[in-house]
């Protein structure tokens, strides 16, 4: 009899973590339906529900979208009780994922927790609700593993290895890379940013990257500006290897790029009251994971009001005309990756099945 597992994803990002553990997952026979996107789709995963329909970011964001979540929560709880799996594999997304943790072991399933919650940025206070009803918890990032304790392994970070899988290099680097993220909140407040920063530079060219779902609210931002700007879809790393220098936003995106060892700075800007909350939540002293690692500012950060288009044209020229800098972004690259280790999904994958011998659902 095959086994069965559900995945719980509530954006992009998480989409593209589950989606390299499902590849592996499935080799073992597994039957596996999730919240996701194409990604998990792509590995051949069952999508009972798409994140384009419930992906947002922001309190006020998910004030307005809170009837359609509750729904959304009672669709997924009776699906979860009808397909009756042996393991509830949640990704990250911790305002929908941690509550619903809590019903998952009231109900009796097995429950690992991949990609945890940033609680060194966010506050200690969910360590303890993770740690009470996770079976096994999978971590991207080293210092976790000693926060959350013996349940919780350290399986690499996924970004190392689509780093070192992706070879192609461009000799010519021409462009300016415009990176504003991949909600469609990131692209509203910050895009117009980074475009307001282009104009200042009319000598230059542009390259930007957005995911497809995002392609008609990106055009007509774009249309907006009398700019060269390349536009390509879904290809970030291709897009940003062929920066001399880019503008990212905050994320994922600000480590790929640093391990791919592109000069940047991370621009970043919220709704007002969004940002007011979120600061009074967040604990660290920046916001970019690569100067979160590094423990300094080794990549300038331009945050809400401080994101201003003069100043970042400003940071942006005195930066290319640093006869050091290449070598500062490769030593920096080196540096991050002997923070971040050796990816080991594999050993992931097999605490998963470990737990699936152990279930009694």
């Amino acid at each position: 009899m095959k086994k069965r597992i559900f995945i719980l994803t509530g954006e992009e990002s998480g989409d593209i973590r589950a989606s390299e553990l499902a590849e592996k997952l499935r080799s073992y026979n597994m039957e596996i339906s999730a919240v996701g996107g194409d990604h998990l789709k792509k590995v051949g995963v069952d999508i009972v529900f798409p994140i384009e329909k419930i992906t947002t970011f922001g309190f006020l964001e998910v004030l307005k979208k809170l009837p359609k979540i509750i729904k959304f929560r009672s669709f997924i709880k009776k699906k979860i009780l009808d397909l009756k799996p042996q393991i509830v594999i949640l990704v990250d997304y911790p305002g929908f994922n941690i509550p619903f943790l809590k019903w998952l072991k009231k109900k009796g399933f097995k429950t690992v927790y991949y990609v945890l919650p940033k609680v060194w940025a966010h506050g200690k206070g969910r360590i303890g609700v993770i740690q009470k009803y996770s079976d096994l918890m999978l971590s991207i990032i080293p210092l976790e593993k000693t926060l959350f304790g013996r349940k919780c392994f350290y399986v690499g970070n996924p970004v190392l290895k689509r780093v070192e899988e992706f070879k192609k290099e461009y000799n010519e680097k021409k462009y300016i890379g415009v990176f504003p993220g991949s909600r469609i909140q990131e692209i509203k407040y910050i895009l117009p940013i980074m475009l307001d920063t282009a104009k200042l530079l009319p000598e230059d060219h542009f390259i930007i990257n957005i995911p497809h779902q995002l392609e008609e609210e990106t055009q007509k931002i774009i249309d907006k500006y009398d700019i060269d700007i390349k536009i390509m879809k879904d290809n970030y790393y291709e897009a940003v290897l062929q920066c001399k220098y880019a503008l990212v936003a905050s994320g994922t995106a600000t480590l790929e790029a640093a391990l791919l060892k592109v000069p940047f700075a991370i621009i970043y800007k919220l709704n007002p009251l969004t940002f007011f909350i979120m600061r009074t939540i967040i604990k660290i002293k920046y916001i970019g994971l690569p100067n979160i690692f590094l423990e300094r500012l080794a990549f300038k950060e331009f945050i809400q009001n401080a994101a201003k288009p003069v100043k970042i044209r400003e940071h942006i020229e005195k930066e290319m005309n640093d006869d050091e800098l290449q070598k500062r972004i490769e030593d920096q690259g080196d540096e991050l990756y002997k923070i971040l280790g050796t990816a080991n999904l594999k050993f992931g994958v097999k605490k998963i099945l470990e737990l699936m011998e152990d279930s009694n659902v």
